[in-house]
């Protein structure tokens, strides 16, 4: 399907396409031309996305989390990006996309290191959405904020290949629900952090792990959630339908570095919190148990696929302590209803108890759960590669209609990557519908 491009008017019809059913097409593929995002231009200089692009223009990649609420009219999201176009240093797609090579080291490069995450607020109609509004993330004095993490998290480097110095404020933001006064929340991966923004993309609060946090903001999580894996900070959150509670889930299970070896990234135990809103205060920690590699079949290689590829990126709300859950590999979905009634609490359980525990090739032969841990249950609903063939890859955010109706929105990489060759990713909404019956 050839993607639309964004059209961008004052007044679109409120009309929504039907529901796919698990059994069509894709809803709708589109993109946003990079040049209408906002820049920030906190740290480094401006940067043109044109000239440092050798075989492609970049497009926003606004589909890293979903969100639509309640008494909105049908077509109405509103989607977040992540912290901006970025390559890894060393990927031998440098050379397809810059006309140069960066030196060895690990780091990030930004092609466009003055892009400031956004909230976008879209219109959805008629097989293409209208951008209605676009919420650049700022500081509490106003000021926009980049996606260039400092040296201590991730080293970034420009298109030139220049180190960045990094923004203090940066986020990597991966997920949002909006308040019914118009504040978000936000879930970040650098902290990892969940952070509150205020309607008009002003932080309000950060939320960050005690201890030595990486970004600042207010200590929360238990001092270990520093430990959180490169790359796999908080990528979902939700809210109860009566805003009283948070939830959120470590991406990828916490690591330690010991003798060289990152114990714990074999685990399948992640960290899950609700938090006390009002309080900001934790309610309770448990352990959600992510499904072995093997189950994802579109990604699964025997002998070279490994467990630390699975990861958890959306979740919604549906009841108090009942969610739906988004966990995938790069080309497999699946979806869970998780149910927290009668899950251990774990809040304060170490690494070494949890996830080197569990960790079958740190320790030969561990157990799938620690001893006396009752994980969060959890029930199949929704499996891409039987339920909707053909799906998207990279799935990361899910927004509620209502009854059994979703929309997924998957994250395009700002189309720094080219699959097949010469072809850009693009952003694809797409529809489904679960019986309301397996979200009991």
């Amino acid at each position: 399907m050839k993607p639309f491009r964004a059209i961008f008017l004052a007044a679109c019809c409120a009309a929504i396409l039907p529901a796919a059913h698990c059994d069509g097409g894709p809803f709708f593929e589109q993109d946003v031309p990079l040049d209408i995002a906002f820049f920030s231009g906190v740290t480094v200089p401006p940067a043109a996305p044109g000239p440092i692009t050798k075989n492609k223009k970049l497009t926003v990649g606004i589909g890293s989390g979903a969100w639509h609420s309640k008494g909105d009219e049908p077509g109405i999201l509103y989607t977040i990006t992540d912290r901006g176009p970025n390559i890894d240093t060393g990927d031998a797609q440098l050379e397809n996309f810059l006309s140069m090579k960066i030196g060895s080291g690990s780091g990030k490069i930004f092609p466009v290191p003055n892009f400031s995450p956004s909230i976008y607020k879209l219109q959805v109609c008629l097989g293409q959405y209208t951008v209605l509004d676009i919420i650049q993330l700022k500081t509490a004095g106003g000021f926009p904020i980049s996606g260039v993490s400092v040296p201590a998290i991730e080293q970034g480097f420009d298109g030139a290949g220049n180190k960045l110095p990094g923004d203090v404020n940066a986020i990597d933001s991966e997920a949002l629900v909006r308040l019914k006064n118009g504040e978000f929340w936000i879930a970040s991966e650098y902290g990892p952090d969940l952070i509150h923004v205020g309607a008009d993309g002003r932080i309000i609060d950060r939320l960050v792990p005690l201890g030595a946090s990486k970004v600042p903001g207010t200590g929360l999580f238990p001092e270990y959630y520093n430990a959180r894996r490169l790359n796999r900070g908080f990528e979902s959150i939700a809210i109860s339908p009566d805003e009283k509670f948070l939830y959120t889930m470590i991406q990828s299970p916490l690591e330690q570095k010991v003798s060289g070896v990152n114990v714990g990234r074999n685990s399948r135990c992640l960290r899950f919190l609700k938090i006390d809103r009002a309080a900001l205060s934790i309610v309770h920690e448990y352990i959600y148990e992510e499904q072995p590699i093997t189950e994802f079949t579109l990604d699964y290689v025997a002998g070279s696929s490994s467990q630390g590829n699975v990861k958890v990126s959306e979740m919604v709300c549906l009841d108090t302590d009942k969610l739906l859950v988004l966990e995938r590999e790069t080309k497999t979905t699946k979806l869970f209803l998780v149910k927290l009634a009668g899950a251990t609490a774990t809040e304060g359980m170490s690494l070494d108890l949890i996830e080197k525990a569990t960790d079958p090739v740190a320790v030969p032969g561990a157990p799938e759960l620690p001893a006396g841990v009752t994980p969060v249950s959890k029930k199949l609903v929704f499996d891409g590669p039987t339920d909707f063939p053909g799906l998207v890859k990279k799935v990361e955010g899910i927004a509620w209609l209502g009854g059994g109706d979703f929309v997924l929105i998957n994250d395009n990489d700002f189309s720094t990557e080219d699959e097949p060759p010469g072809t850009p990713a693009v952003t694809t909404l797409t529809r489904i519908f679960i019986p309301p019956h397996k979200l009991q």
